[in-house]
């Protein structure tokens, strides 16, 4: 969550209409909307409270106890719906500066609005690129969502982490509207060895998955339902130099589902079979090994009865 202008602020509201029960999505330091001015609102986040404590504390803006507590932790991977306590139904959500750092786009806001009535209402902020440190980056495209849409990353991808680390530009907000030149903050061999790292262990990297402007936004999304994998009216963007917004309302349900994920399905299977066969494998050669101790024992003794018996003629008995 960022603090948002003030005239900015007023918009959104206008169009979200907040009343009912509604749900904001990692408020973390400041809120968008507040309980003491809504009690029937439900604050989540991918972490429990004790960790986001934690997190916080490495960041030199935090106040000790400013965190608002969060009711109910949504897991990467995990159904929102399966998360909401009590079966909850949202008549508005807000998520603010989160769904750039999703991997999974689509899956993700129609994991938002499966917990919504028809006409809820989904606040979305998201940053500009032209005035953050994605600015050198390109836009996400129609065809990269539905990518992801059917790949269904739990975790931002292997590309998207460095793309991320490659290519964002560290410079001030000023100096990014200034189009002055600006450098990442790794080094090439820092991509190549976190992106890596990434594909090998499946571990959650912070990245900006997605790069946005206004128009571009909501041009991919009107697509995006065109297609039949939403279901919202888009409304205006509402913008300033450096994050735009957007309300989303639902008007029904998406005509396709994701695939099913076979390739993943197979790969367990596959898992599963070859830790059989090597079990298999480890018995016989387990077997084999005892069987070569028996072998080499019974000749032992052969050899032994055979000396007994040289000796015993040698000796005379």
């Amino acid at each position: 969550m960022v603090a948002h202008a003030e005239a900015l602020t007023n918009q959104v509201l206008q169009l979200l209409c907040p009343t009912g029960c509604g749900l904001e999505v990692a408020p973390y330091f400041d809120p968008f909307i507040h309980k003491k001015d809504h009690p029937q609102l439900y604050y989540t986040d991918y972490c429990c409270n004790e960790q986001l404590v934690e997190k916080a504390r490495h960041n030199p803006s935090y106040i000790e106890g400013s965190l608002p507590r969060i009711d109910f932790v949504w897991r990467p991977g995990q159904a929102l719906r399966a998360c909401v306590p009590l079966d909850i139904s949202f008549d508005y959500a807000v998520a603010s500066h989160v769904l750039e750092h999703v991997p999974n786009p689509i899956g993700w806001m129609n994991q938002v609005l499966d917990t919504m009535p028809l006409g809820g209402r989904f606040a979305l902020f998201l940053p500009d690129r032209r005035a953050n440190l994605d600015r050198d980056r390109n836009l996400t495209t129609f065809g990269e969502l539905v990518g992801l849409w059917a790949a269904q990353p739990s975790v931002p991808t292997p590309a998207q982490v460095a793309d991320f680390l490659a290519h964002t530009v560290d410079l001030d907000p000023e100096a990014l509207c200034a189009g002055k030149p600006g450098s990442s903050h790794y080094r090439d061999d820092e991509v190549v060895s976190l992106t890596r790292h990434v594909a090998e262990t499946g571990q959650y990297i912070d990245a900006h998955c997605t790069v946005w402007e206004p128009q571009s936004f909501v041009a991919v999304i009107e697509r995006v339902c065109r297609a039949g994998l939403m279901d919202v009216e888009i409304s205006q963007t509402v913008d300033d130099h450096l994050e735009f917004a957007v309300v989303l309302t639902k008007r029904g349900e998406p005509r396709l589902r994701p695939p099913a994920r076979p390739a993943l399905e197979s790969r367990e299977t596959d898992v599963a079979a070859m830790r059989d066969l090597l079990e298999v494998r480890a018995h016989e050669m387990l077997f084999h090994q005892r069987e070569a101790q028996h072998n080499i024992l019974h000749r032992l003794n052969i050899l032994i009865e055979r000396d007994r018996s040289i000796w015993s003629r040698l000796l005379g008995r």
